[in-house]
C-alpha cells in the first residue's frame, strides 16, 4: 500500500510535513519542511533504509476522541533521490509508505565541497557544481546550518568538559550524562554570539594532539618483510620456490648461466619491506579525513582568519598532505569497510594514540551525518536555550535558574539535552506569574487542554495558575524562504484556532534562517518570527518579542 503526503478520509496511515496533522482541510504539501508519519494504530518499529530510524512518539486524541500515535523521520541522507519508502509494522500488520523530503537543500558533503571552493575564489566552479546536482545559488544558505551545527556541539562540549560542584550551582555526573545549572547553560549560549574564536571542534583538539605523532610514525613506519618473486642476478639468488623452479623449466638453454639470458636473471623469492600493513592503511585513511575535515573547517570559518586555532589546523592539514604525497604510508591501500584493530594499533604507543584519534574521527562523522539529518531538531534545541535565555533575562532570580539539566556527549536524533521541563521562573512586572518551558513530552503530559494538544506544538510556556498555556510555540527550520514560510504556516494556524478554546493563548510559529528578525501577526492570537540562526545577534530584539507576547497572554 502506498500513500501519499496528504490525508485521505477514512486513512489509518498517512503522512504529513507540518505538525498538525490531523486538521483533515489541509493540504500538507504546501508548507513545512519535517516528515510526520500518523496512525491510529500502535507502531512496533517504523524505518527506512534511505532516511533511518524514527523518533519522538507522541500520542494525540483527535476531535472524536480517538487516539493517533505521531512519528517524526529525519531528512533523506541523499537529497538528489527525494523520494523514500518507509516500512512500517504495528498491530493491524506490515505496511508500506512512499513519502517526499521537501528540503531542497544539497548533502551536507556537497556543502562542505562548495564552502571550500568559495574560500578559495572558485566562486565560477562552486556555482557550476551546484547547477549540476539541480540546486540554485541560495542553497549557500545551508552553510549556516553547518555552523550552527559545529556551534551547538562546541557548546555541549564545553558544558560537558567542566563541572562546578560548589556554590549555588551543584553540578556533577551521573549515569554518563553531564548535569549543568540552566543559569551556566544560558550564560555559554549567550557568549557565543559574542565568540571572536571559531568553535572547537574536534578538528581543532586532533590539532593540537596529533601533529608530532603523525611527523614520528610517517618517518618511521611500522614494516613487514614480504616474499615476492623478482628476478634477481644469477649470482644473488638465495631462495627458490616450485613456481620459480617451474619458470626456469620454461626458458630456453640447457644450463643455468644459458636459461638466465643476456641479463643474466633468474626468477627467484626475495623479501622487501612494506608498508601496506592494517595499522599503516589505518594512519592513512586517518590522514585523508583530518585533511578533508580540516579543509571544510577553515572554509567555513575563514572570517577568523589568523586565529590560533585555525593556524594549528592549517599545519596539520599541511602535514597530512605531505606525507600522503611523500611518505611510503601515502601508497597504502585504502580501508575498506570497519576496522578491527589488530596488536599494533591496541598496544603500540606511536599508533595507539592515532588509532584513539581515528575512532574519534569516525564517531564524530557519523554523529555529524545524524544531526545533519536531523537539523530541525537541532533548531529546535537552540531555540529552547534561547527561551531560556529570555525568561531568565526577563524573571526575578528564580529555582529555574538552578535546575540542572541533563546533557548527553552523544546526541540522540540531534538533541543533546534530555529534560522536557524547565522551571519555574518568576516572571517580573505587575502581571508576575511562575513559568515553566515544556517541550515535547512535557507538553504532552501537560493539563492544557486537548484541543491545543491535539495540533501538538513543540514548545509551550505555562503557568500553573491556569489551565491554558501561556504561549505555544511551533518551530522549524527554512533557510530558502524563511518569512514566506511563517507567513504560510501563520496563515493555517489561524484558521485552525477560532474556536473559543485556543483564543486564551497566544500561538507563534518561529521559522529560524532569516537574515535578521522579522515579526508579524495573522489573526488575533497567531504570531509568527522569522529568527537568524545566531539569535544571540538579535538577543536584545528577541527577548522584547517573547515579552511582549507573554505579557498579553
Amino acid at each position: 500500500m502506498t500513500i501519499g503526503s496528504i490525508r485521505m478520509p477514512g486513512d489509518d496511515v498517512f503522512t504529513s510535513h507540518c505538525p498538525w496533522g490531523l486538521a483533515p482541510k489541509l493540504d500538507h504539501d504546501v508548507f513545512g519542511t519535517r516528515l510526520f508519519l500518523w496512525s491510529a494504530a500502535s507502531i512496533y518499529s517504523a524505518k527506512s533504509s534511505e532516511i533511518g530510524a524514527s523518533s519522538d512518539l507522541r500520542v494525540v486524541i483527535d476531535k472524536n476522541g480517538r487516539s493517533w500515535h505521531r512519528l517524526e523521520f529525519p531528512h533523506n541522507q541523499d537529497p538528489t533521490q527525494n523520494e523514500a519508502e518507509i516500512e512500517v509494522v504495528s498491530e493491524t500488520g506490515r505496511l508500506s509508505i512512499k513519502v517526499k523530503d521537501t528540503c531542497d537543500l544539497p548533502a551536507r558533503e556537497l556543502l562542505e565541497e562548495v564552502a571550500e571552493l568559495k574560500s578559495h575564489g572558485d566562486d565560477d566552479i562552486a556555482d557550476d557544481l551546484l547547477d549540476a546536482q539541480g540546486f540554485g545559488k541560495n542553497a549557500l544558505n545551508g552553510i549556516g546550518i553547518l555552523n550552527l551545527i559545529d556551534r551547538h556541539a562546541d557548546l555541549m562540549y564545553r558544558l560537558s568538559q567542566r563541572t562546578r560542584p560548589l556554590g549555588p550551582y551543584n553540578e556533577y555526573e551521573f549515569a554518563g550524562n553531564h548535569l549543568r545549572s540552566a543559569y551556566r547553560i544560558c550564560k555559554s549560549w549567550e557568549r557565543v554570539g559574542k565568540s571572536r574564536t571559531p568553535p572547537l571542534s574536534l578538528i581543532v583538539r586532533l590539532a593540537a594532539e596529533l601533529p608530532d605523532t603523525i611527523e614520528q610514525v610517517c618517518a618511521a613506519p611500522r614494516v613487514v618483510l614480504r616474499r615476492i618473486r623478482e628476478l634477481e642476478g644469477a649470482a644473488r639468488v638465495r631462495e627458490v620456490d616450485p613456481a620459480c623452479i617451474r619458470w626456469l623449466g620454461r626458458q630456453p638453454g640447457r644450463t643455468l648461466i644459458e636459461k638466465a639470458g643476456a641479463k643474466q636473471k633468474l626468477l627467484a623469492v626475495v623479501r622487501r619491506e612494506d608498508c601496506d600493513t592494517l595499522e599503516n592503511r589505518v594512519v592513512r585513511d586517518l590522514m585523508v579525513r583530518c585533511r578533508h575535515l580540516g579543509r571544510s573547517y577553515l572554509a567555513r570559518n575563514k572570517g577568523f582568519s589568523g586565529n590560533e586555532r585555525l593556524k594549528s589546523v592549517e599545519r596539520l592539514v599541511a602535514i597530512c598532505e605531505k606525507h600522503l604525497r611523500h611518505s611510503p604510508i601515502g601508497g597504502a591501500r585504502p580501508i575498506g569497510g570497519s576496522v578491527q584493530p589488530n596488536y599494533v594499533l591496541q598496544h603500540e604507543l606511536r599508533y595507539q594514540v592515532l588509532w584513539n584519534a581515528y575512532v574519534r574521527l569516525v564517531r564524530d562523522e557519523k554523529v555529524t551525518q545524524s544531526v545533519w539529518q536531523w537539523r530541525d531538531h537541532v533548531w529546535l534545541e537552540w531555540l529552547t536555550l534561547g527561551l531560556l535565555s529570555s525568561l531568565q533575562k526577563i524573571s526575578l532570580r528564580s529555582p529555574g535558574s538552578r535546575q540542572n539539566v541533563s546533557i548527553s556527549s552523544e546526541p540522540a536524533a540531534g538533541r543533546f539535552i534530555d529534560d522536557s521541563a524547565f522551571g519555574p521562573w518568576w516572571s517580573r512586572g505587575v502581571n508576575s506569574r511562575e513559568l515553566y518551558l515544556v517541550r515535547g513530552h512535557g507538553v504532552d503530559s501537560s493539563p492544557m487542554p486537548v484541543g491545543i494538544k491535539r495540533l501538538t506544538p513543540d514548545l509551550a510556556i505555562m503557568s500553573p495558575r491556569s489551565k491554558t498555556p501561556c504561549l505555544c510555540i511551533w518551530s522549524t527550520l527554512n533557510v530558502l524562504e524563511p518569512v514566506a514560510t511563517a507567513r504560510r504556516m501563520a496563515q493555517e494556524l489561524s484558521s485552525l484556532v477560532t474556536a473559543e478554546e485556543y483564543k486564551a493563548a497566544n500561538h507563534l510559529i518561529i521559522v529560524g534562517g532569516a537574515k535578521e528578525l522579522e515579526k508579524g501577526t495573522h489573526g488575533e492570537t497567531v504570531h509568527w518570527l522569522a529568527a537568524p540562526l545566531m539569535l544571540q545577534d538579535s538577543l536584545k530584539t528577541w527577548t522584547e518579542c517573547i515579552w511582549e507576547l507573554l505579557d498579553h497572554a
